[in-house]
């Protein structure tokens, strides 16, 4: 395929946001991930995938044709991604999350084997296994959409376009109507399964950026003309259109009481694909300084190894988080060195199982000009065979999960002498208790009990932090991932989780913050008990600590 340097470069941006959204918790991200809706830069990546196809296949002039690109669109994403998934069920599998201890879990394993998992609408499917795969499964679908279209694009495109325009706008008066919730880890059918993982929600932007490649393809001869400063006046324009409007959508909140719910979250997650459209154009076509620096070799090969990044930064972030307390003796290192391990492995995946599996699969089908899709198939179905037999094995030897019930007060938090109300989460999840161990070497572990005020799922994350006396953080202590399943716990379940902080820190902290989510971006409430950040952070003083 035809490349586009400046533009290859921008996937890893549009990665590198995804990534610093996801990292968040554990490493923070100097407060984008809390001010900027970073989620957008999924919509970023299925509208350049549009533009990219539409770019290098003006048309698909027959069957030989589609049946060729769609091998070559398989042999580019499912390799990496079954690598991915064993990776997944090898090393997060057995420690961290819940997969087979959880209702469905071979289904679910199927789903992502064949990159179907985003048709099931539900979060604990769709996000099973190497959650971020889900995107794969939402690009699996537009490229059989695309070989409709590209079949007779001048026929096809309008009408498609319009069509996906009328699907998005009806799930989003649906999410409205129902109305389905906004939590993204809410049981059943919510927001985040209609309208964010949904490919019939998603296909608007694919095939946006199809039309924004027939678009460029028409422009003027006079863009040649235009001047590096005049190109640079409008790339920095059109960088901080995107940034702006980051920053203005992050607050679901707020837009909805104008749109109304289904639109705000729409809005909030994906919703500034038009102006992906006008960045793809602008440096497709740029002479200007900045697409010159993003045309350099090192930023056009962190934009190839993007999709290995993606894939990848979850199975680093899990690993990091089972050794949490190492990288906080890390100090401001921790984060640097997690990227470098993001990037690391991303190279590895790309250089050994991405492009590889690539060029042998498409010389494959080129040197066997007879073969058929049947046939194809046959090596996908052995290596699904592979990690269903791998999965099963895990499964066979799993543990269930680790949250278990545990005895603890269900109305206070007992401190030195003195008694402190309950504090609750709007969400169903109640603190009940924090101790503190005996310093060892320099570090103490802290205990937190927590018990359920409703019947709720518990697959959410709470970040810890030590504030001092203003509230304002001076270490992200850690993430506690409760639970990565979707089994419901019935009301009055009580659990207990642990961090280890260092000595000093805890020493110099005012109080422990507690933050509630599933989206770092969406936090939970605060329902009763002390609580800064507009009342989505529990504050909890030091001095009750026992």
């Amino acid at each position: 395929m035809k490349k586009l340097d400046a533009l290859t470069s921008l996937r890893f941006f549009a990665a590198a946001m995804i990534v610093l959204g996801h990292s968040h918790p554990l490493f923070g991200s100097f407060g984008i991930a809390n001010n900027f809706s970073l989620s957008q830069g999924v919509s970023f990546f299925f509208t350049l995938s549009g533009f990219i196809l539409a770019y290098n296949y003006e048309s698909l002039p027959d069957w030989n044709s589609a049946k060729r690109f769609i091998v070559s669109r398989f042999a580019r994403i499912w390799p990496l991604h079954i690598a991915a998934l064993l990776l997944w069920i090898l090393l997060i599998t057995p420690r961290i999350s819940m997969e087979f201890s959880a209702p469905g879990a071979m289904l679910k394993l199927l789903a992502n084997v064949t990159l179907l998992q985003s048709w099931t609408f539900t979060a604990p499917y769709v996000l099973s296994f190497n959650g971020v795969a889900w995107s794969i499964s939402t690009e699996a679908f537009f490229y059989v959409i695309f070989v409709f279209v590209a079949l007779s694009p001048s026929k096809r495109l309008p009408i498609s376009l319009a069509l996906s325009a009328i699907c998005t706008a009806a799930l989003i008066l649906a999410a409205t109507t129902i109305p389905l919730s906004s939590d993204d880890g809410a049981p059943g059918v919510s927001m985040f399964g209609a309208l964010y993982t949904n490919p019939l929600a998603r296909l608007l932007e694919f095939l946006f950026g199809v039309y924004c490649a027939k678009l460029y393809k028409l422009k003027s001869p006079a863009t040649n003309n235009i001047s590096p400063w005049t190109w640079l006046l409008i790339e920095l324009s059109a960088l901080a259109a995107i940034g702006y409007a980051l920053y203005v959508v992050a607050r679901p909140a707020v837009i909805s009481q104008y749109t109304g719910a289904g639109l705000g979250y729409y809005i909030y997650k994906e919703g500034i694909w038009l102006l992906w459209g006008a960045l793809i154009l602008v440096f497709a076509s740029s002479r200007g300084p900045v697409a010159r620096i993003l045309s350099t070799r090192p930023l056009v090969f962190l934009g190839e190894i993007s999709f290995a990044l993606y894939l990848a930064h979850m199975i680093v972030f899990n690993l990091a988080s089972l050794n949490a307390p190492l990288f906080k003796e890390l100090g401001n290192l921790g984060m640097p060195i997690f990227w470098l391990i993001c990037i690391t492995s991303a190279a590895a995946l790309h250089l050994t199982v991405e492009d590889p599996c690539r060029r042998l699969i498409v010389n494959w089908w080129d040197k066997k000009p007879r073969i058929t899709i049947k046939k194809l198939y046959r090596v996908p179905q052995w290596l699904s065979l592979i990690v269903l037999v791998a999965g099963s094995a895990v499964a066979s030897n799993y543990q269930p999960s680790t949250v278990v019930g545990v005895s603890r007060p269900q109305n206070t938090i007992e401190g030195a002498g003195s008694v402190i109300p309950a504090n609750r989460f709007a969400n169903g999840i109640s603190l009940t208790d924090i101790t503190s161990s005996a310093p060892k070497d320099g570090l103490i572990t802290l205990k937190f009990y927590f018990t359920t005020h409703d019947d709720i799922s518990l697959n959410r994350h709470l970040g810890i932090h030590l504030n001092d006396a203003g509230g304002n953080i001076i270490t992200v202590a850690g993430d506690i991932v409760i639970d990565r399943s979707s089994t419901s716990h019935a009301k009055g379940f009580s659990w207990m989780n642990t961090i280890t902080v260092k000595e000093a820190d805890l020493k110099n902290a005012a109080s422990i913050g507690i933050a509630n989510f599933q989206d770092v971006n969406k936090l939970n409430e605060i329902a009763e008990g002390p609580s800064d950040w507009g009342g989505k952070r529990l504050v909890i003083s030091t001095a009750s600590l026992r």
